[in-house]
């Protein structure tokens, strides 16, 4: 994670402010890890610098998200192969939107 540690240290030094960075690791088994890591620059009493990193697993979510997007993908393909369109009204508001293909 080198280079990460380096993208994190210069974007810190650069904007002086905490840092969130998604990135994708790979474990020692070869499987994917989805992460968010957020650094933050403390100063010590001494007055040296020290970066902490909070490491959270976004693997998850970031699956979900990617199976959405597939599944809208797929959903937009076959509406646009019958033809057809898909529409939505809002009763509180009453307005509507439309995807409909015109013929």
């Amino acid at each position: 994670m080198s280079t990460s540690s380096t993208c994190i240290e210069n974007a810190i030094d650069t904007t002086g402010e905490s840092q969130v960075f998604e990135i994708r690791l790979v474990r020692h088994d070869g499987t994917h890890l989805w992460t968010r890591i957020e650094a933050f620059l403390k100063q010590e009493n001494n007055g040296e610098s020290l970066c902490r990193l909070a490491v959270g697993d976004i693997s998850t979510g970031k699956k979900m998200k990617i199976e959405l997007r597939e599944s809208e993908k797929r959903l937009r393909l076959a509406l646009n192969a019958a033809y057809i369109g898909e529409w939505e009204f809002k009763i509180g508001t009453g307005k509507s939107w439309s995807d409909t293909q015109d013929e």
